[in-house]
């Protein structure tokens, strides 16, 4: 399409066409058709196909929330520019100023365009598609263009939530994970261990699965062993939308990335929890577990309304270490958590509340709106130490 100068210079053209017609202006009439005879050629040539093969790519595959992103434009082909000026831009669906302008392409060789994109917010941090804007030497014509190759579509990462490196009671730490129990997961299991069944998790080995009672309840189970019950950790996340406002919540889900990722560090089986669903990470043989599958959950999870028969649901975690992260709770679930939660091998809460909203256990990390959690933590652990 014409740009401002182009439109400027039909109109000229039009003007002066018209004037020579009028009152019989042969060089008025001349330097019309000039004029026009530039802008058609215009229009031809940013329409003249432009063949430029471009591929993005953007490290890390996955960032934690606040870190920058690396995107890298490479060029495998650059032909047809036949004079014309070329500039790329790029788009971001997810980002709050969606162009980015990237500079001018040249003539072979072009060196790779690189630029950094911060990460403002978890979930999936969308980049492109790259646009190609062609313009002619006299600046008359203008077309956008979209680059052939991946850096024509949309290309995504997924952004984890904040977390910080905070440290497990170490009543905890001395027994979770320990090598032998770690080691103890690949030695068939004798008689005198089993003592229940559970439902079938990814890592679990094939040879423990009870097949007459995966039968009988529809879904896969597998024998619990005792050594098992000591060394997982559940990481449980209240996503009640009337439990936090979202910025409390994203506080809350800051908090359980911190803590699952400790837990993978020390115990051989941690999982997230929440209404939704679970995600387990399993440890195999004497390798450390990631926190990625956790990680990754955690930065998709989102609030939820919540029936009021389901408002007292709760997970059962009487044989592992309970790591609690609440916010505001109703008169009936203040009543499952006291009560309940004490049946847990050992549980640790933090709760993100206002005054008077608060649990009355002794084992709860309150947390005032403003109040930093990897401070409050690291306090509370100095205070249990001594």
């Amino acid at each position: 399409m014409p740009t401002p100068a182009g439109f400027l210079t039909l109109l000229l053209a039009l003007l002066g066409g018209a004037a020579s017609l009028i009152w019989g202006l042969p060089a008025v009439f001349l330097a019309s058709a000039v004029g026009a005879g530039l802008l058609l050629l215009s229009l031809l040539a940013v329409h003249f196909p432009l063949r430029v093969q471009m591929e993005r790519s953007m490290t890390p595959a996955r960032a934690p929330l606040g870190t920058q992103v690396l995107v890298t434009l490479e060029f495998w082909r650059l032909r047809n520019l036949l004079g014309r000026s070329v500039e790329v831009q790029e788009y971001s669906p997810s980002e709050d100023n969606p162009i980015r302008r990237l500079g001018w392409l040249f003539r072979k060789p072009q060196k790779p365009i690189t630029y950094y994109v911060e990460t403002r917010q978890r979930g999936f941090l969308e980049v492109g598609p790259l646009c190609l804007i062609t313009t002619d030497p006299f600046d008359l014509a203008r077309r956008n263009q979209i680059a052939e190759g991946s850096a024509g579509g949309v290309t995504r990462i997924l952004v984890w939530p904040h977390f910080v490196d905070v440290s497990l009671p170490s009543s905890i730490t001395e027994n979770a994970g320990s090598v032998h129990n770690r080691i103890v997961k690949h030695v068939p299991a004798s008689d005198e261990e089993f003592v229940g069944l559970r439902e079938y998790s990814v890592g679990d080995d094939p040879r423990r699965i009870h097949w007459p009672s995966s039968a009988r309840h529809g879904e896969l189970m597998v024998r619990q062993l005792e050594h098992d019950i000591q060394e997982e950790a559940v990481v449980y996340l209240e996503t009640d939308g009337e439990a936090a406002t979202p910025e409390r919540f994203e506080e809350m889900v800051s908090a359980a990335a911190s803590l699952a990722a400790a837990c993978c560090r020390h115990f051989h089986k941690t999982r997230l929890l929440t209404r939704t669903g679970s995600v387990s990470v399993i440890k195999g043989g004497l390798e450390t577990a990631s926190a990625s599958p956790i990680l990754d959950s955690l930065s998709l999870v989102a609030q939820h309304e919540v029936e009021a028969s389901n408002r007292s649901w709760h997970p059962r975690s009487s044989e592992a270490t309970l790591f609690a992260v609440l916010g505001r709770l109703t008169p009936q679930a203040h009543e499952v958590w006291d009560s309940t939660y004490r049946e847990a091998q050992s549980r640790f809460v933090v709760q993100f509340a206002d005054q008077g909203d608060f649990l009355t256990a002794s084992d709860v990390l309150k947390m005032r709106p403003g109040e930093r959690f990897a401070d409050r933590w690291e306090d509370a652990a100095d205070d249990n130490a001594r």
